[in-house]
C-alpha cells in the first residue's frame, strides 16, 4: 500500500512541477531549471516584481504550486521513512543487497509477499518471470530468460 501511495504522490509531484514550469517562464526570463525544487522555485519567485494584475495572479499561482510541491516532498519523505521502518520491522535482509534500498525492498515485498510463501528460489524466479528456460534446437541448447520467451523476442545484435 505504501508503494502505491508513493507512486501516486510521486506522480502528483511531477504534475505540480510541470505546472510550475509552465507558469515560471511568464514571470522569470528563461523559466526555472529542469530539476526544480520548492526552495529553488521560492528563490526565483522572491526576485519577481509583478508589474500588473496578471503577473500578480501568476506569481500567486506559482506560490500555491510551490506550497503544494513542499507538501508533496514532505509526504514522499514520510512515506519512504515508513517504508524503511516496515522493511526493518519484518526483518528483511533485502537491503543488504547492493543497490537495494528500503523503497525497492518494500516494493518487492509488497508485490510478491513474504519469501516463505515460495517452495524455493526457483519457484520465486518463475513467479517473477526471471527463471531461465531451456531453448533447444537439434543438438544445441541454451537458456534465456522466461520473460523474453513469453514475449517471443530474441536478443538484438548491435
Amino acid at each position: 500500500m505504501l508503494e502505491e501511495r508513493r507512486s501516486n504522490v510521486s506522480g502528483q509531484r511531477v504534475r505540480v512541477a510541470n505546472q510550475l514550469h509552465a507558469v515560471l517562464p511568464e514571470l522569470v526570463a528563461g523559466g526555472a531549471p529542469r530539476q526544480i525544487s520548492a526552495g529553488s522555485a521560492s528563490a526565483l519567485l522572491r526576485s519577481v516584481r509583478p508589474a500588473n494584475a496578471v503577473e500578480q495572479c501568476r506569481k500567486q499561482l506559482a506560490r500555491h504550486l510551490v506550497k503544494d510541491l513542499k507538501a508533496l516532498d514532505s509526504s514522499l519523505v514520510d512515506i519512504e521513512k515508513r517504508m524503511a521502518e516496515a522493511v526493518t520491522e519484518i526483518g528483511s535482509r533485502l537491503c543488504e543487497i547492493d543497490g537495494v534500498a528500503a523503497v525497492t525492498a518494500a516494493r518487492l515485498i509488497g508485490r510478491t509477499g513474504p519469501a516463505s510463501r515460495f517452495r524455493n528460489e526457483h519457484a520465486f524466479a518463475a513467479y517473477v518471470g526471471t527463471a531461465p528456460i531451456e531453448i533447444a534446437s537439434g543438438d544445441q541448447s541454451h537458456h534465456r530468460s522466461h520473460d523474453r520467451a513469453i514475449a517471443g523476442s530474441t536478443p538484438q545484435s548491435t
